[in-house]
């Protein structure tokens, strides 16, 4: 499996719960102000999925939080061929679609 093309990528919403602490050069928009328009679409070109990500803990009250983007597909390996290492990237295929359930409370198991 080999590079997939930029014209051949799909285009998915991001946005993020938090902004980030680290500097990252790219514009961080908040779900919480999420409204489905353009200015929250990126093209994923590394993946053939999209991801929404939704997490609640219950603390005192129930916190929740949502987050967007292209999901994780990336794989980046070291390929030696003719004595020359080169980078091979492939976008891997590891999701089923559908949604998945978690519920690990948030806790270290015993």
């Amino acid at each position: 499996m080999g590079v997939l093309r930029t014209e051949a990528a799909i285009r998915c919403y991001k946005c993020s719960v938090a902004r980030y602490v680290h500097y990252i050069n790219e514009t961080i928009r908040l779900c919480e102000d999420f409204d489905h328009s353009d200015k929250y679409i990126v093209d994923c070109p590394y993946s053939t999925l999209c991801m929404k990500r939704i997490a609640s803990a219950k603390i005192s009250d129930t916190i929740s939080g949502i987050e967007r983007d292209c999901a994780s597909q990336k794989s980046e390996n070291q390929k030696l061929e003719n004595r020359t290492w080169h980078l091979e990237v492939t976008i891997e295929e590891p999701y089923e679609e559908g949604c998945s359930e978690l519920n690990d409370k948030g806790g270290e198991e015993h």
